[in-house]
């Protein structure tokens, strides 16, 4: 065995210039560093600090756990100056900060804050946590009421801070007194910041308010280091839902108060409001309130007990959904008779839907709080051009929060109610948004994440009162949000072995943040050479993997028979036992692998330590859906009774089970026989278990969320040393030989227990759909899944690409914990039958994967089944998601065109689609969607183009694009978007129209991979294509103008492309295929003859541009009364040698008499 403890120093030195050239005089942005467990990535962290620190630059650390940062900092603390020691850090919970005091010698000071009763009840809560420790019970001690007491004292303290005002000297004294206690409140004198992942998700107090991290001006631009990257955003997300929790509100009361007060006081010239934008939402909520009768009560019938709900979901784009199980919708009944409105399932004369309620209450509320943002700018703006305030950030901040408290107050609320903190987290949570980002391409995905999501609960605080609370919990805010604020102000650096996962589920969406942020990863190249270096600095290229799977596929009856066959010598007594046990088949099996796993790692004498990698702990009771002891000692028991007793080990466990009998259940628990099961409460103890296994083997049960991101689990052993001749003994540290790897579950939110359980679950349920891993029909299917019990939508989770990255993650991170020491002994791995499939269709690159994790995914390269079927299904989703986005964007722009609401409607829709036909000429492909540059497209606010592998993609449409297939069905029309069925061929062949192209930027080939989606390519790209160079002939040959129409009520805008002003004609250019164009012509010419009747308009002539290679001698021009059709302009018999035929443009020349 060879066990080489030094430290990696080629790959912390090639961590270190990957850190270096990503980061070095760039100020802000993401760089995402994929490091392989065991590289040396801390050693490289600290070693870029203790270089860089001599800068002005600040420097944060963050983790998922507190005691890993307590190990950083250790290492960190070794390696600085004693000079630098002094600027790190820890930045903690107000429950921590208040115990190191409470613990310090300043504990006894008399404070200026001494007699506030605030500070004597958190005195009490110590002096109770004191009790608690010297009991060692501090299980018992509710540190949450620690914090809020602590909260509370420090709101005191900030208002009091306040109102001394110009009083300096009190002022000084008591910010000097709070900072023992609150030493985050002077975090800004530091230049090392060292905190954990769910504390660099919050706010953190100043004197005057509180802000994150990457809002404090002192803190712009500093270098954040995010270990673990992947794993953090759980705890975002959690600090996330907590807060929303937190702030939950019944939603009708909060409108109610609101209307009352727009209806009943005055107060807009007292606070100086842009009347022109207020006074329309005031009396927005006063419509509402009128027309929905919210004057009654709101009762239902519906809920039958105080734990019963019924959920309705808002999304970021105010669509609703309701989880009801029968797929009923609930409507608002108005009895005016009793005086209220009651909510009920059947659709009656006097009802109407409950969610148009919903939808009309949010939003109103929502354009309210966007008013107050826009007002807070204005007066903020105002405040600092004032001469008489003192401009330093201090007063701005708090000018700023008195103008949203007066925004709060005015209807009512204190400063404790929850409608309060709910209006001003609303306010200050979008208030420095504005302007600071670009906005995304794609309206859905840029609204989830900045936006988040709302859930409301109907429910009954009594059954027998009269009137039903309409509980509102809105997601302020979404883990991607909060990184992508950090990034704007800070470089991040995100580390971890599985940063680049393409998960939404265990990993931020790095797609999105690679659009809205500016983005690093290390080149293909440089993956590859990390992993070259890994094999050789740490002597892992000659290392053998011994490869084996567990379990089988047969028949339930036959897999027990062949278990007992191995492992008992098939003794009729254990199959028997086994069958009587009445256990689910799931987790028979399960008790089966572990058995099988346990017998190999008593027999292999290779194997001295194995880890084996669960979903479960196991436990104490008998229920069919778990692993309990009894039975799992039991058949460990007779295993080992059945065993050949070949080594040591095996002798000392068979003479151990004598010795305890009956009583060995209760010893495995306390010493730990046969194996340890990692958990907390076995935690302290784990280190004992394994330096305590001198000669013994090791076994560790263990749940893969419990042990597996970021924990070392490496332990000591003694070897021996010949120096100079003398036999010394050295202890040095060793990784586990093994590892069983189950088929990790639980990856999704399943039969959610509880609220956070439930946000949790819309969360990733909203992120898989918005990033294509789920269709329309499974996002709904999945919602009510979620709130009805069913399991089954975790089968349509399993199916996805994100299943596979995000099962991958857990397995890379679990079998990273073998590598953390130089050794090079052989490695076993055990792996789940069902594991199998996920490691034949994993294919992400840009991860550096471990040796032993290669070993594994060739192993198991021959069982890849229809290897695209799942990217062609995220393709299918995003094509129908896209095109259906695109066509609402068209049909409202139609009903602009149509019917404006004013000048400046259409005149912005007007622009809006002149830029978009501009944009798609010049680029109907693109290198990436993920090009900040693209101006031109953020007009569109929809995402117009697809990646795709080729140049080319086919497809097939029905109900005018409504519904996409990749295949081909009954009905279904066949598209092609390609450079040949845009006819770029016959544009570049054709001299003067190629020359007019390069003239005018239009595009003549495809460029790239990222191709417009169908909708677009047909009905807009091509459209305008037709227009441009349609226009461009007509002009040049006929020796005319053509103008676009003026958009007035006889030229509806779009109703023909242009007109010929002179003799009132109307174009209308074609970029058909003469199949299509003869298919079309009758259905042309009666809506041509439709338009110019309602346009009141002369004539129109249709003018198709090319014709097909195989097109008759002669074509008739089409003539019908007023509507003239002209099949084709460019003569493209020879697609080689496409020319404009003059005999079309004599024939249009005579129709317009020039």
């Amino acid at each position: 065995m060879n066990i080489n403890n030094t430290s990696n120093y080629e790959t912390t030195e090639y961590n270190l210039s990957l850190i270096k050239k990503y980061t070095i005089n760039i100020d802000n942005g993401l760089f995402l560093l994929p490091s392989p467990t065991g590289s040396g990535k801390t050693h490289a962290i600290i070693e870029y600090i203790k270089e860089n620190i001599t800068n002005d630059k600040k420097y944060i650390f963050a983790i998922p756990l507190k005691n890993t940062l307590n190990d950083f900092k250790n290492k960190l603390l070794k390696n600085l100056s004693t000079e630098v020691q002094n600027k790190v850090f820890v930045l903690k919970s107000i429950s921590d900060e208040l115990i190191d005091w409470y613990e310090s010698s300043e504990r006894d000071k008399i404070f200026c804050f001494s007699d506030y009763k605030e500070f004597k009840k958190l005195l009490t809560i110590l002096e109770s946590y004191k009790i608690f420790k010297e009991n060692k019970s501090l299980n018992n001690f509710d540190e949450n009421e620690l914090n809020k007491a602590g909260g509370l004292l420090l709101n005191k303290i900030k208002k009091q801070y306040f109102d001394y005002k110009d009083n300096k000297k009190l002022k000084d004294n008591l910010l000097k007194d709070a900072k023992i206690l609150f030493k985050s409140l002077d975090i800004e004198k530091y230049t090392i910041i060292l905190t954990t992942a769910s504390k660099f998700a919050n706010k953190i107090n100043t004197i005057s308010s509180s802000s994150y991290l990457w809002d404090f001006k002192k803190f712009k631009n500093a270098l954040v280091f995010l270990d673990e990257f992947d794993s953090q955003k759980h705890y975002y997300l959690d600090s996330i839902i907590s807060k929303s929790l937190s702030t939950s509100i019944d939603i009708i009361e909060l409108f109610r108060l609101m209307a009352d007060t727009f209806k009943n006081m005055t107060y807009q010239n007292k606070f100086n409001y842009d009347l022109e934008h207020f006074n329309p939402i005031k009396l927005k909520f006063e419509e509402i309130y009128n027309e929905k009768k919210l004057k009654y009560v709101i009762d239902t019938k519906l809920v039958n007990n105080e734990l019963d709900t019924l959920p309705f979901l808002i999304d970021s784009n105010f669509s609703n959904f309701s989880f009801q199980r029968d797929s009923s919708k609930l409507y608002v009944e108005v009895d005016d008779k009793n005086e209220q409105l009651l909510i009920i399932k059947e659709k009656t004369v006097n009802s109407f839907p409950f969610s148009d309620l919903l939808k009309d209450i949010t939003q109103v509320i929502t354009r309210y709080i966007k008013f107050c943002i826009n007002d807070i700018y204005k007066k903020i703006e105002t405040y600092s051009q004032n001469d008489t305030f003192v401009k330093d950030e201090l007063n701005l901040d708090n000018y700023a929060n008195a103008v949203i408290h007066n925004n709060i107050k005015i209807f009512g609320l204190s400063i404790g109610d929850k409608k309060y903190t709910y209006l001003k987290n609303r306010i200050k949570n979008d208030l420095f948004l504005r302007n600071k980002f670009k906005k995304d391409l794609g309206k859905r995905k840029w609204n989830f994440y900045q936006n988040g999501f709302s859930l409301i609960n109907i429910n009954k605080e009594y059954i027998a009162s009269n009137i039903t609370d309409i509980e509102y919990l809105h997601l302020l805010s979404t883990p991607e949000d909060l990184l992508l604020n950090a990034s704007k102000k800070m470089m991040i650096v995100g580390i971890s072995a599985t940063a680049n996962i393409n998960s939404v589920i265990n990993n931020f969406d790095i797609k999105y943040l690679k659009s809205n942020t500016n983005f690093y990863q290390p080149t293909e190249n440089e993956i590859l050479h990390m992993q070259e270096l890994y094999l050789d600095s740490k002597h892992q290229r000659n290392r053998n993997f011994h490869i084996e799977t567990i379990n089988d596929d047969l028949k339930i009856k036959d897999t027990i028979r062949e278990f007992c066959r191995r492992n008992y010598s098939s003794d009729i007594t254990i199959s028997s036992y086994i069958e009587s046990l009445s256990i689910k088949e799931f987790y028979l099996r399960q008790y089966m692998n572990f058995i099988d796993c346990y017998k190999k790692f008593l027999e292999e004498d290779k194997i001295h330590s194995m880890i084996y990698f669960s979903n479960r702990y196991i436990k104490d009771d008998f229920m069919d859906d778990n692993i309990n002891y009894k039975y799992l000692i039991h058949l460990l028991v007779e295993l080992i009774n059945y065993i050949e007793p070949k080594n040591d080990h095996i002798k000392n466990l068979k003479n151990k089970i004598k010795e305890y009998g009956k009583n060995i259940i209760e010893i495995q628990k306390k010493e730990h026989i046969f194996f340890i099961e990692y958990k907390k409460e076995t935690e302290n103890s784990y280190e004992n278990y394994v330096s305590n296994k001198k000669n013994e083997k090791i076994f560790v049960y263990a749940v893969y969320k419990r042990i597996g991101t970021g924990k070392n689990l490496e332990y000591n052993i003694e070897k021996s040393i010949d120096v100079n001749d003398n036999i010394d003994k050295k202890i040095l540290k060793k990784d586990f030989d093994a590892i069983f790897l189950e088929k990790p579950t639980k990856i999704m939110v399943r039969s959610p227990k509880s609220t956070e359980e439930k946000l949790k679950g819309i969360f990733q349920i909203e992120s898989l759909y918005i990033n294509y891993n789920l269709s329309e029909k499974e996002y709904k299917s999945e919602l009510k899944s979620l709130f009805n019990g069913q399991k089954k939508y975790s089968s349509v989770y399993e199916e996805t690409e994100d299943s596979i990255e995000a099962t991958m993650q857990i397995i890379i991170q679990a079998i990273g914990r073998l590598h953390r020491t130089n050794s090079n002994s052989d490695m076993f791995l055990f792996v789940d039958n069902k594991l199998t499939k996920i490691l034949s269709k994993f294919a992400n690159h840009e991860i550096p994967l471990l040796p032993s994790t290669l070993k594994l995914l060739n192993h198991y390269k021959d069982y890849s089944v229809k290897e695209n079927s799942i990217k062609e299904k995220i393709f299918e989703n995003e094509l129908n998601r896209l095109t259906n986005e695109l066509n609402q964007l068209i049909n409202y722009s139609l009903k602009v065109f149509k019917d404006p609401i004013s000048e400046e409607n259409l005149s912005d829709m007007q622009k809006i689609w002149n830029g978009i036909r501009v944009f798609f000429l010049q680029n109907p492909t693109l290198k990436s969607i993920y090009d900040l540059n693209l101006k031109g497209y953020l007009n569109l606010n929809e995402i117009c183009h697809i990646e795709t592998n080729d140049k080319k993609y086919v497809c097939y449409q029905a109900n005018n694009y409504k519904d996409i297939s990749l295949n081909k069905k009954d009905n279904y029309s066949k598209v092609e978007i390609s450079e040949e069925a845009a006819n770029l061929h016959l544009i570049r062949n054709c001299p003067e129209l190629n020359e007019f192209a390069i003239k005018n930027n239009i595009a003549t080939t495809f460029k790239y991979n990222t191709l417009l989606i169908p909708n677009a390519f047909n009905n807009i790209y091509k459209g305008a294509l037709g227009e441009v160079f349609g226009k461009y002939i007509i002009e040049k040959y006929c020796n005319i103008n053509l103008e676009q129409l003026n958009g007035d009520i006889y030229e509806k805008f779009e109703s023909f492309d242009f007109k010929y002003e002179k003799k009132g004609i109307y174009f209308d250019f074609k970029y058909y295929s003469q199949k299509s164009l003869n298919y079309s012509t009758k259905n042309i010419i009666d809506r041509s003859k439709y338009k110019l009747e309602i346009n009141r308009l002369n004539k129109a002539v249709i003018v198709n541009i090319f014709a097909e290679a195989e097109i008759k001698a002669e074509i008739s021009v089409l003539s019908h009364e007023n509507v003239v059709v002209i099949p084709y302009l460019v003569n493209s018999k020879d697609k080689n040698k496409p020319y404009v035929d003059i005999k079309m443009i004599e024939i249009i020349r005579e129709i317009i008499g020039c």
